[in-house]
């Protein structure tokens, strides 16, 4: 991408943008979907960008609470990352909301918080608070890769 497509796309405001896998006519499962709850753009690119080497994994994009919440329930993500400051409220909103929509269907979706904040307290805050997983960011592409085929491959065998 070049660096004035880079600028143009971080001043763009995403409410509720899907990520560009994501069509109608998508052969992939719903319950196969990613979710990126994250309010900077920049992130957000990033993470698109990560997730081009695995074009069979949708992912939808949510700057904030709600959206989030609207997103998840009409997805019904596999996996949701959340950031645990989305535009100055907390994620652990998110995670609750989540949390909820576990029915006998399926498995509940795996949440993994999101932060630039280290530390072992806050590891232990995000576990006691019902996360799943713990990720410091920036996060790095070959590692967060590793990481969602491992998570999606024991995630989607359990929900089979």
């Amino acid at each position: 991408m070049a660096r004035d497509q880079l600028d143009s796309a971080v001043k763009t405001p995403t409410t509720g943008v899907r990520g560009r896998w994501q069509t109608q006519d998508s052969p992939v499962k719903p319950h196969f979907m990613i979710l990126y709850a994250e309010d900077n753009r920049l992130n957000q690119m990033l993470f698109q960008a990560y997730l081009e080497d695995r074009p069979e994994w949708p992912v939808v994009i949510a700057d904030s609470v709600e959206v989030a919440i609207q997103e998840a329930r009409k997805s019904r993500p596999l996996i949701a990352f959340i950031d645990l400051d989305l535009n100055g409220r907390s994620g652990v909103e998110v995670l609750v909301a989540l949390k909820q929509m576990h029915t006998a269907k399926g498995p509940p979706i795996w949440c993994v918080a999101l932060t630039a904040n280290s530390g072992q307290s806050y590891v232990d805050q995000a576990m006691k608070d019902g996360f799943d997983e713990f990720w410091s960011k920036p996060i790095d592409m070959v590692d967060t890769l590793t990481k969602i085929d491992a998570l999606v491959l024991r995630l989607s065998t359990t929900a089979a």
